[in-house]
């Protein structure tokens, strides 16, 4: 548990956010929402995936990148599993990009409930970028040791990233996407 604690700590307090401004109050409140600003990148997936991890030794595996089926079944467009590697430890990652911003939520959110109801604890969740957009999820497995962020870009792509808290946590704050 204090294994547990001291990574989220650690996570958190090195991420780059903005803190949140305080909303102006308006004299007639709007019945109309705020119009969901992102718009789902249309490029193809995988050369946008790199295969090395900027300010970190991480390399993908020799094996590249692979199909990911089950995310595709789960209505992503086009998916992709492999590993990024130090040559001591490895990180498990998986990338799928939707058509819709509703697709990309939705399919977050259900990795997100998966890890919760399979035993990991959520550690901490909020916004990825400095002007709040994007949204991340961090769990501690039930064995204690591995970690899952489950990262939701602000252009239609959901990431997940398994591994040891340390290595997840480097892959997650210098993966270029």
């Amino acid at each position: 548990m204090i294994f547990a604690a001291l990574a989220a700590y650690l996570f958190l307090r090195d991420r780059e956010q903005t803190p949140q401004a305080t909303p102006s109050v308006s004299a007639t409140p709007s019945a109309t929402p705020t119009p969901d600003r992102r718009t789902v990148s249309t490029d193809p997936l995988e050369p946008r995936l790199d295969t090395t991890v900027a300010n970190t030794s991480y390399k993908l595996t020799p094996e590249g990148w692979a199909a990911d089926p089950d995310a595709v079944a789960a209505g992503a467009r086009e998916a992709f599993t492999g590993t990024y590697s130090d040559g001591t430890t490895d990180v498990a990652v998986t990338a799928a990009a939707f058509d819709t911003v509703q697709g990309q939520d939705a399919y977050s959110e259900q990795l997100a409930g998966k890890l919760e109801s399979g035993g990991a604890a959520l550690q901490g969740e909020g916004s990825v970028y400095a002007n709040n957009t994007g949204h991340y999820w961090y769990f501690v497995q039930a064995d204690g040791k591995s970690t899952t962020i489950v990262w939701r870009t602000d252009d239609g792509v959901v990431l997940s990233l398994t591994g040891p808290a340390d290595a997840v946590q480097a892959v997650y704050r210098n993966m270029l996407i």
